[in-house]
C-alpha cells in the first residue's frame, strides 16, 4: 500500500499490516521496475524474496508483446536497492532497454 509520508491516522490503521520481510521484497521490485523505467503495462515481471537469513533474492523477468523475447536475471543480497539495480543492469546488458522501447511502439 502506499500512502502519503505525513498521513498519520493513516499510517498508524496501516502499521499492523507491515512486514519488515515484505517491506524488503517491495523495495527490491520497485527499485528493478524504476532502473528499468516500466509501468503499469510494460511487460516487466519480478518476484522477491527475502529468506531467514534476512538476503533477497530477486528473479525477474522481461518479454516481447509477442512472446518472441524472454530475458531474465536473478541476484541474491543483502540490500534491496543494490539487488534490484543489479538484476536491472544484468537485463539491460542482455537488451531490456530496446525490448521496453519497442513494447511502448505497440
Amino acid at each position: 500500500m502506499q500512502t502519503r509520508a505525513a498521513d498519520e491516522a493513516t499510517l498508524a490503521v496501516l502499521a499492523p499490516l507491515v512486514g519488515a520481510d515484505a517491506t524488503r521484497a517491495a523495495v527490491a521490485e520497485r527499485t528493478l521496475l524504476r532502473a528499468l523505467a516500466g509501468h503499469c503495462h510494460a511487460p516487466i515481471a519480478g518476484h522477491a524474496t527475502v529468506d531467514a537469513s534476512g538476503e533477497v533474492r530477486l528473479a525477474a523477468r522481461v518479454y516481447a508483446p509477442d512472446g518472441s523475447v524472454v530475458l531474465g536475471a536473478e541476484r541474491a543480497g543483502r540490500a534491496p536497492e543494490e539487488v534490484g539495480r543489479a538484476v536491472a543492469d544484468d537485463l539491460i546488458g542482455q537488451g531490456a532497454a530496446d525490448v521496453l522501447a519497442a513494447s511502448r511502439r505497440i
